[in-house]
């Protein structure tokens, strides 16, 4: 670590590679996993050693590149001190806007264990620590530059993200996937640029506080079918109710017709909210009276659905009459 601390950035990439491709002592090591968990510790406790001179690392695998990140996003989640958002910005922008990055030129070289990180763990690692930014103070001030920035990261990500979707699988827990997949990460990450964008402009509750790009963005993977653009509607629906009311209200009309495995998801998603939204429980009327007769693959979601009645019966909007959704 102290040797890490000491070397410029511009002798730390040279060594990296250097590293990577010297023979090692099976038993005594080092590998390169040692060196990444050196470099996320130094990023998680000493930021400026990268954020003052990144650019030297421009070339520099992705697992390394990961690991930093990844420290970045520890010290912000562990509320350890600031991060230099510009230069960050600035490198991750440099780094993943060429082709290279996106044809995985930028592989490991030892053929070890960290010979698994593609471009794919590089952009997950940005949404997540972008996630986390945009509910940070410090970006919360901050001026149009980084906002521009952000904008320009999350939009070349989101459309290489959902354009490397394939066809979804029958996932059993549609809420984890969209925790932890790329595409799932990136939409979390425009719905919450999106909603930090909206507080600063500040409008009046009856007017849309959606940004046209990204809301055009989030359609799109509607469009698409992406199954995780269902879920995350569904989990944070008062988010999206708060960007575009109008919108929210037509879409969760419109939903109830969607083929099953997205509705599913959409509704797997909702139920997983520990919310229960007095305001949503006559437009998910339809909605909650098709989920009873559903059988999900998610027990949680089950047992969430009947403790939502529970609650609606108990605050004397649902009972047991014919036209209510606990007669059924």
């Amino acid at each position: 670590k102290d040797d890490i601390l000491r070397m410029s950035n511009t002798e730390l990439a040279r060594f990296i590679p250097e590293f990577e491709t010297k023979p090692k002592d099976f038993i005594d090591g080092p590998f390169p996993e040692a060196l990444a968990n050196i470099l996320q510790q130094v990023a998680s406790e000493t930021p400026e050693k990268f954020t003052t001179d990144f650019m030297p690392l421009l070339n520099t695998g992705y697992h390394y590149i990961y690991s930093i990140l990844l420290g970045f996003w520890e010290r912000l989640n562990q509320n350890k001190g600031n991060l230099d958002w510009k230069n960050t910005l600035e490198f991750i922008e440099a780094y993943i806007n060429r082709e290279d990055f996106w044809a995985d030129k930028f592989l490991a070289k030892d053929g070890r264990e960290n010979r698994e990180a593609t471009h794919s763990w590089i952009i997950s690692a940005v949404a997540e620590l972008i996630q986390i930014g945009t509910q940070s103070d410090e970006i919360k001030s901050a001026p149009q530059e980084l906002n521009d920035k952000i904008r320009i990261i999350t939009r070349l990500c989101l459309v290489k993200a959902l354009g490397a979707i394939t066809t979804p699988g029958e996932e059993t827990d549609p809420v984890s996937k969209s925790l932890n997949t790329a595409e799932g990460k990136w939409i979390k990450a425009l719905l919450n640029l999106s909603l930090r964008l909206a507080r600063l402009q500040g409008k009046e509750s009856s007017q849309p506080r959606w940004e046209p790009e990204f809301k055009a963005a989030y359609e799109d993977a509607l469009m698409r079918k992406v199954r995780d653009a269902y879920t995350i509607f569904g989990m944070y629906i008062a988010n999206f109710n708060y960007l575009d009311k109008e919108w929210t209200l037509k879409n969760i009309g419109e939903f109830i017709k969607l083929p099953s495995l997205y509705w599913e998801a959409l509704m797997t998603g909702y139920l997983h909210s520990s919310h229960v939204y007095d305001d949503f429980y006559r437009v998910m009327f339809s909605h909650y009276k098709k989920a009873i007769a559903h059988k999900f693959p998610d027990t949680h979601a089950g047992e969430s659905l009947a403790q939502h009645l529970a609650i609606y019966y108990l605050r004397g909007l649902d009972g047991l009459k014919e036209s209510e959704l606990l007669y059924d």
